[in-house]
């Protein structure tokens, strides 16, 4: 309704909509001259008269065979209060909303706080899927109102800094959750919050900027946000297992690689069915070169076991497949890295894309795959070349590895030459 519907005019709206003139809404208690009235603001429209206009485009709309429910409610609100209530029943769907006619409604009567909802609604349903640069564009554009409660303000900073996590825009990311820190301090001071609210946006706070200390080498500091995790009595129980892993991760880094396998191990026990976690334990365990154990939680795995979780953690077992498999049977192991291909360009995953054209460039480099399915995945990688758009230092990277290589030739190079000559 609020792609095509004006505020103002009700009435002769809806009497288009029918395709009737004002004398056909004339009753026995309204007279032709009331309608005319009411449609030029002359006269206000009573409750009494509402229900009589309802009724008689109701039932003119049930003999035509049109679909209409008009409610004397909506006749009788001011223009203002009748786009909050449009713009409400549009948010309440939760879905895609046109977005240049939501806002142009709400500007026009100053829905400052509706639009806010809009903005966060939008950015919601892009990022759950997966489009984060979209999903950004309207956070951001959430934040710039500026009316936001004090709560919510930092909630939308630490899902700003989220996207820009999935984006790989570490110093923009690592800016907002900074700013989300600052103002978590400030609520605290002032005393006036919910514990348990206050508390759950900290700890996601916290392990973004944990997150992108990791991915920027600073362990350290990684570890100390981790710790501040602990501290907190209301943490949400994913993230409490997600800080866990992060920080076997970050262990493992810093080459306490004991202290991961002992956090992995005590985790699934309390956790035994989370994939996450029996994945870390395979990965640490062909590490220290302990096949036994690696291929024994390996094989605790069913690929049916992911069709409810991310594609991320899908595409990371695809990759444990492909390893098991690359020495014993080629063709196996070239079925997994093309589905966690696929994986990747369906859902834009830039880090899990660029992580496998690395093991291709490794697997190439060791002698376990020809060239020919180099070419072939570098003949994928130049027709999906818009997906390293932003990010062409990741794809400049593995070119780079690749001419480098002792054996590569002629068709490689020439694939290389194309993909350099359109993208960068």
């Amino acid at each position: 309704m609020i792609g095509n519907f004006k505020v103002t005019n009700r009435l002769k709206y809806y009497r288009n909509m029918l395709n009737i003139s004002q004398k056909e809404l004339v009753t026995e208690n309204l007279s032709l001259q009331q309608i005319k009235f009411i449609e030029t603001k002359r006269r206000k429209i009573t409750y009494r008269t509402a229900e009589i206009i309802s009724n008689q485009l109701n039932y003119i709309a049930k003999h035509k065979n049109i679909s209409l429910n008009v409610s004397p409610k909506e006749l009788v609100m001011e223009d203002e209060d009748y786009a909050r209530y449009l713009c409400e029943i549009e948010l309440r769907k939760k879905e895609k909303i046109d977005t240049e006619n939501f806002e142009t409604i709400c500007l026009q009567y100053n829905l400052k706080n509706i639009l806010q909802d809009f903005y966060k609604l939008q950015g919601e349903i892009f990022e759950n899927q997966n489009e984060f640069q979209k999903s950004l564009d309207f956070y951001t554009k959430a934040k710039d109102i500026g009316c936001l409660e004090e709560c919510s303000y930092i909630d939308i900073l630490n899902k700003i800094g989220g996207c820009h996590v999935f984006l790989c825009n570490w110093a923009l990311g690592l800016k907002s959750y900074t700013e989300a820190e600052i103002l978590i301090k400030l609520v605290y001071k002032r005393r006036n919050y919910e514990i348990r609210n206050i508390q759950d946006i900290e700890s996601r706070v916290y392990y973004g900027i944990a997150l992108i200390n990791n991915e920027i080498g600073d362990l350290k500091c990684s570890l100390e946000y981790l710790e501040n995790i602990k501290n907190l009595e209301y943490v949400n129980s994913k993230l409490i297992i997600n800080s866990s892993i992060l920080e076997a991760n970050v262990n493992y880094e810093i080459g306490n690689t004991e202290k991961s396998i002992n956090t992995y191990i005590k985790l699934h026990e309390e956790f035994p069915d989370n994939l996450n976690i029996i994945v870390n334990l395979v990965t640490l365990y062909e590490i220290v070169e302990n096949e036994e154990l690696s291929n024994f939680y390996l094989n605790k795995i069913d690929a049916d076991m992911f069709k409810k979780e991310e594609s991320s953690l899908y595409i990371e077992y695809l990759l444990k497949k492909k390893n098991y498999f690359i020495k014993s049977d080629i063709e196996k192991s070239i079925k997994h890295y093309n589905t966690a291909i696929k994986l990747c360009i369906r859902d834009n995953n830039i880090l899990w894309l660029t992580k496998i054209y690395e093991n291709i460039v490794e697997d190439y480099q060791n002698g376990l795959i020809s060239s020919n399915y180099v070419n072939q995945y570098l003949v994928i990688l130049k027709r999906n070349k818009h997906i390293y758009d932003n990010h062409e230092e990741f794809l400049n990277d593995i070119l780079v590895r690749l001419i480098t290589s002792k054996n590569i030739n002629r068709n490689l190079l020439d694939t290389i030459r194309k993909i350099k000559e359109e993208t960068l």
